[in-house]
């Protein structure tokens, strides 16, 4: 995952210390880790991986990387592209360098490897020294973050929202969990609250496995890839991201004296609810979370909007109603808003704010994508 003002990017598996430094010391912008030693190699999205633009950590055992190699090649990335292979339990000894076409005939015999890929990307990202104000929580920044950087973007992370959880509605979820079978449908719209009901789970001793006998439906490809990954299986995610578009979908489906299960933040707007209310099905909403002001870094923003960056991201309401708050009046609306779809960008025009760039694709890679073509345009003045 993606690394920024010297924190330690996210990694699945168990890296070491001098392995981490190691890393950290050759891509100190950061990289993308995946780790193969928990997913099936023919599960992964090679061409998505392939396309990312950014130094890769592949953590993979032996039986794993001859088609671990072949797939990188064969969705193509250039068989010369220059990579490391290197063992987790030892130093700098244990590297072999080479290319993605010799590597493997050049390993020694060790169960499992961490194999660093090292496109040459360092002058083609599209957003190149343009400067990004990223506002999401801390938990959720990284993704957003990665994508930016990978396009060589210098990325300010502000933080305007953290999660609260409400212990009180936390109980109602956990006995909606023990009741599940009394459900048609769970209705998840944010990656948050797939996060706090995966938690749930492993401290009931439970797994996705627990809603098989019904139907998941996630508003973004985020929202469902994040349950996809955790071992669950999606039966609906609506064609435009957002809630009208989700109760469109819904509708097509008999909803009469069906039970939903409905957990998210406080706050949401109503409209989902109130369709399939309409749709005669019976609704439990949870309000399982609030999305409030970080309340701190207050003088980080005032540096930050010191170095004159280009954009400011949004990525939903609250954090534009919280950043708001947070950044008070200093001179924020002078920079270039960037928001991932038309109810984001309401919210900025409720603070007098014209977004600048709206994402065609209500989607984290939409965002981005979006902010590249303007960026683009502009280049070609």
């Amino acid at each position: 995952m993606s690394r920024h003002g010297g924190k330690p990017p996210r990694i699945y598996g168990h890296m070491n210390e001098d392995t981490l430094q190691w890393i950290n010391q050759i891509h100190p912008r950061g990289f993308y880790c995946l780790d193969l030693t928990r997913i099936p190699v023919s599960e992964v999205h090679w061409e998505s991986v392939v396309n990312l633009n950014a130094p890769l950590l592949l953590e993979v055992r032996q039986t794993q990387l001859q088609e671990a190699l072949t797939r990188l090649i064969g969705n193509g990335m250039p068989a010369s592209t220059r990579c490391t292979i290197r063992d987790p339990a030892a130093g700098t000894e244990s590297q072999i360098t080479g290319t993605l076409g010799d590597i493997a005939l050049r390993t020694r015999d060790r169960s499992e490897m961490y194999l660093l890929i090292e496109p040459d990307i360092r002058e083609t990202g599209r957003l190149k020294d343009v400067r990004v104000v990223v506002t999401r929580s801390k938990s959720q920044a990284g993704d957003l973050t990665r994508l930016l950087e990978a396009e060589a973007a210098l990325v300010f992370e502000i933080p305007a929202i953290e999660i609260v959880l409400y212990s009180e509605q936390i109980l109602q979820m956990r006995n909606a969990l023990d009741r599940i079978a009394e459900y048609s449908w769970l209705l998840l719209t944010s990656v948050n609250t797939v996060d706090i009901l995966n938690q749930l789970l492993q401290d009931s001793g439970r797994d996705w496995t627990h809603f098989s006998g019904l139907q998941i439906g996630c508003i973004g490809a985020s929202t469902a890839g994040k349950v996809r990954e955790l071992g669950g299986t999606v039966a609906l995610v609506p064609p435009r991201f957002q809630a009208e578009s989700f109760a469109e979908e819904l509708a097509k489906f008999d909803l009469r004296e069906k039970q939903v299960l409905l957990p998210r933040a406080a706050g949401s707007r109503q409209i989902l609810p109130e369709e399939l209310s309409r749709c005669g099905a019976g609704v439990h909403e949870i309000h399982i979370y609030r999305a409030e002001s970080a309340g701190a870094g207050r003088e980080r923003l005032k540096t930050i909007l010191e170095q004159a960056p280009d954009f400011i991201t949004f990525t939903s309401s609250s954090t534009v109603r919280n950043f708001a708050e947070l950044a008070g009046d200093l001179p924020w609306r002078k920079i270039k808003a960037a928001c991932i779809g038309p109810i984001t960008a309401t919210t900025l025009r409720e603070f007098e704010v014209e977004p600048v760039v709206e994402a065609r694709e209500f989607t984290i890679s939409g965002l981005v994508q979006a902010l590249c073509e303007s960026v683009d345009a502009q280049k070609n003045k």
